[in-house]
């Protein structure tokens, strides 16, 4: 069983739309799904907690980190903002003519974060190791951030990918620019709603 994880989640990156194609086709009932999902919330929580445990000498002591360090807040965050990427993921995709539902969602986001929290924590032993060693230098801080642009452009055209796989659209490269146009017009209204809020 962990072995066909393995070679999932290899394949996922390697071609994400075959991947999510395989993995939709796969018969799992509705409560497995949601504890799949609950289980990847509980570990984006402890890889939080990690996280800001590492970085903790570096960030001041206040309100909001003192609530994101606790295992409660750092869960309904993950929590909240997986349920609002699956929402936003199959109500635009229905718009668009997508066939994708709630339920085949929930699975595909949930796996693409579990991905996402490898390559993350790969990301932070690399980073780790290297100031441990004490391997930096003029470019270490440009390289860094050409990484982390690098994987989040990566782990973003996965998600394009599972969308296209979910919705059975044809043109993985529309999709792309559908979620794209989606986000801006989502930020544009947003700032607008804001906007109006605090200047009225």
């Amino acid at each position: 069983m962990l072995s066909d994880l393995v070679k999932l989640g290899i394949s996922s990156v390697r071609s994400p739309r075959d991947a999510a194609t395989q993995l939709l086709n796969v018969e799992l009932s509705r409560a497995v799904r949601y504890q799949f999902a609950l289980l990847v919330v509980v570990l984006s929580g402890i890889a939080s907690q990690l996280f800001f445990g590492i970085g903790s000498a570096e960030v001041d002591g206040t309100d909001a980190r003192t609530w994101m360090q606790s295992p409660f807040g750092t869960a309904a965050l993950e929590a909240g903002m997986l349920t609002m990427i699956v929402l936003a993921t199959v109500l635009v995709g229905r718009v668009f003519g997508g066939t994708g539902t709630f339920d085949d969602a929930v699975l595909l986001i949930a796996w693409l974060q579990l991905i996402s929290l490898f390559v993350q924590a790969a990301f932070a032993l690399v980073v780790m190791l290297g100031r441990n060693l004490s391997l930096t230098g003029a470019y270490s801080s440009g390289f860094g951030i050409t990484m982390t642009v690098a994987i989040l452009g990566y782990l973003f055209w996965m998600y394009v990918s599972f969308v296209a796989a979910l919705h059975s659209f044809a043109s993985t490269t529309k999709v792309f620019f559908g979620v794209v146009l989606t986000i801006l017009a989502l930020a544009v209204a947003i700032t607008s709603l804001l906007t109006t809020m605090f200047v009225a």
